[in-house]
C-alpha cells in the first residue's frame, strides 16, 4: 500500500508493557487500531511501538534511515492519535448519526479488532435500571471506513463503541522522529536551497517561477487565530524551485516580529493547522534587523499552496505569545 510503514516486529512477554497506554496506532498490517506506547531513541535514530496483542506484546521498531521519502514520514505522523475513549452505558445520548466512532469489529472467531465508523443509524430504546446500574438497549448502525468491514453496515451496542478526540497535537515523540526522517532526506536538499537562497539575496534572482504561483502582497491580517505554544506573524512569498534534485522542493519564504524564532516552533504550528510536516530554515540576522527570515520547505506543490493558503487567507491574524 502506498506509504506503507516499515520497521521490524519483535514478540516478547506481556509483563514488559507498562500499564498506561497514551496513543493509538493504525497498524499497516491489518489497518486496525490498537493501544500503544512508544520510545523515541535520538542517538539510534529509532522509534520503538509497543501494542498489547494478549498473551504477547508486539514490538515495532522503525529506523529513520528505512524511510525513503517524506510522505512516508507524513503517513506515519497519520497513524498516531489519541486514546479514544470508552462510552459508558448513560452516556448514550453523545452519539448521533454522522459522527465518527471507533468501534469493534467482530468475526465467527470472536477476533475483535477497532476500525473507524460513522453512525448510519440509531434504534433508541428505553435503558434498564438494576438498582443504580444503568444499561443501555439501544443498537447503533455504523458505516465502516477502512479495515475488514470497509463499506459495509453492521450493528454494535454502545459497549463497543469509543469516541475520538476531536482536538489533537502531535505527540512530541512522533514529532521528533518524523522531523530525524525529513531531515536525513533532505540534507541535499538543505545545501540546494541554502544556496539559492543565498544567491536571491544578493542580486538577481537565478530561480524560476513554475505553474503561476504568484507572490503575495503584504498586507495586514484582519482577525485572530489562536496557536497552542507560539504564534509567528508573517509576510509570505512563495517560490517553487527548479534543482535537479529528485522531487521538486518548494518553499514559502516568510519574517516574523519574533526574533527569537526557532525551526522547532515553526514546524510544528505549520504542522497543527495544516497536518502538513515541512521542514524550516531560520536565517542569521543582523541586530538592527527588525524582523527574524526564514523559510518553510517542502517536497511539492500541493503542500506549498496549501501553507500558502493558510498563510495568505485574510481571516487569520497569527499572533506570538508576546501579542505581536
Amino acid at each position: 500500500m502506498p506509504g506503507e510503514i516499515v520497521g521490524k516486529v519483535i514478540k516478547s512477554e506481556a509483563e514488559d508493557l507498562p500499564s498506561v497506554y497514551d496513543l493509538e496506532y493504525r497498524a499497516s498490517e491489518d489497518d486496525a487500531w490498537y493501544s500503544v506506547y512508544v520510545v523515541f531513541d535520538a542517538q539510534s535514530h529509532t522509534l520503538t511501538i509497543k501494542y498489547l496483542c494478549t498473551p504477547e506484546v508486539y514490538e515495532r521498531v522503525l529506523h529513520a534511515a528505512e524511510f525513503h521519502t517524506e510522505s512516508q514520514a507524513d503517513e506515519l505522523a497519520r497513524r498516531f492519535r489519541p486514546i479514544s475513549q470508552q462510552l459508558q452505558d448513560h452516556d448514550c445520548a453523545k452519539l448521533q448519526i454522522g459522527a465518527t466512532v471507533c468501534a469493534a469489529h467482530g468475526t465467527g472467531d470472536n477476533d475483535l479488532r477497532f476500525y473507524d465508523a460513522v453512525i448510519d443509524d440509531v434504534n433508541r430504546r428505553s435503558h434498564s435500571f438494576r438498582g443504580e446500574e444503568e444499561e443501555c438497549l439501544c443498537t447503533f448502525v455504523l458505516f465502516w471506513k477502512h479495515g475488514r468491514g470497509d463499506g459495509t453496515l453492521t450493528t454494535a451496542n454502545i459497549g463497543s463503541i469509543c469516541t475520538l478526540e476531536s482536538d489533537y497535537q502531535i505527540d512530541p515523540r512522533i514529532f521528533d522522529f518524523v522531523t530525524l526522517v525529513k531531515q536525513k532526506i533532505s540534507a541535499s536538499k538543505y545545501i540546494s536551497v541554502s544556496e539559492s537562497l543565498g544567491s536571491a539575496s544578493n542580486g538577481p534572482s537565478s530561480l524560476k517561477k513554475k505553474n503561476n504561483v504568484e507572490s503575495s502582497q503584504i498586507r495586514p491580517l484582519e482577525t485572530k487565530n489562536s496557536m497552542t505554544r507560539k504564534s509567528l506573524k508573517w509576510e509570505s512569498e512563495v517560490r517553487s524551485r527548479d534543482e535537479d534534485i529528485g522531487s521538486e522542493p518548494c518553499d514559502v519564504l516568510a519574517g516574523a516580529e519574533e526574533k527569537d524564532l526557532n525551526p522547532s516552533s515553526i514546524k510544528k504550528f505549520i504542522f497543527e493547522q495544516t497536518t502538513i510536516l515541512p521542514q524550516a530554515l531560520v536565517f542569521p540576522r543582523l541586530s538592527s534587523d527588525p524582523f527574524a527570515r526564514g523559510a518553510i520547505v517542502v517536497d511539492s506543490q500541493k503542500k506549498v499552496q496549501t501553507i500558502y493558503k493558510f498563510l495568505d487567507n485574510p481571516n487569520n491574524l497569527i499572533v506570538s505569545s508576546r501579542g505581536r
